[in-house]
């Protein structure tokens, strides 16, 4: 496994009259969970020491450092007005090169505020995008939604738990949403490890023929 980058920042929030210490960290090549490791983005963590009026934050990415856009759902404070938490975050869509970050905190009364900017230079590319798997558990078919961030023509590689390529073939796909489907119908029943590979970009599902 490669080494993780950890950066972290330290934030002030000036709001509603008190302020918040919040410590932003970004992390690349993360496991995701048990089974869906991925290299597939910007991994962000932050502390709150307490959150009075606190309603919900919202993260904001950038390319410019200036026009910031909501990359995902809006995450519910679960903190106090004596009480912290520790939140996350994904970025599955963090693009290679520089990624501007910045959290936008709203009240419980609609006010807003927000963290100052983070800036992460992502080295990896993120051109494919993995959106939903059927299941990890597979009888028959495993289907792959996912979408590119431009036309592409990569690899797919399915290893046994040994490690030995079971199959091997190249996929052309289209900006936006696309679909892969591969059939497990006549292996036997264990680990398997599918792999989409384009360029330094490597995406991984590991999966259990049953």
């Amino acid at each position: 496994m490669k080494s993780l980058t950890t950066l972290i920042l330290l934030a002030l929030f000036s709001y509603q009259g008190f302020a918040t210490s919040a410590m932003v960290v970004f992390k690349k090549g993360i496991q995701v969970n048990e089974t869906f490791a991925l290299q597939i983005g910007n991994y962000l963590e932050w502390e709150t020491s307490q959150e009075k009026n606190t309603n919900y934050f919202v993260v904001e990415r950038s390319i410019d450092g200036k026009v910031f856009t909501q990359v995902g759902e809006k995450i519910q404070s679960e903190g106090s007005e004596f009480i912290g938490n520790s939140y996350s975050f994904l970025d599955v869509k963090a693009i290679k090169g520089n990624n501007f970050y910045r959290l936008k905190l709203v009240s419980s009364s609609g006010d807003v505020s927000y963290s100052t900017v983070y800036e992460q230079n992502r080295t990896l590319s993120n051109d494919i995008v993995l959106e939903k798997i059927s299941d990890f558990e597979v009888e028959d078919l495993i289907k792959v939604e996912y979408t590119c961030t431009k036309d592409l023509e990569f690899e797919y590689t399915l290893l046994n738990a040994q490690g030995e390529v079971i199959e091997n073939d190249w996929i052309i796909a289209e900006k936006d949403a696309n679909e892969f489907v591969l059939s497990l119908k006549s292996f036997s029943a264990g680990q398997y490890f599918l792999k989409f590979e384009n360029g330094d970009e490597i995406e991984e599902v590991v999966l259990q023929k049953i």
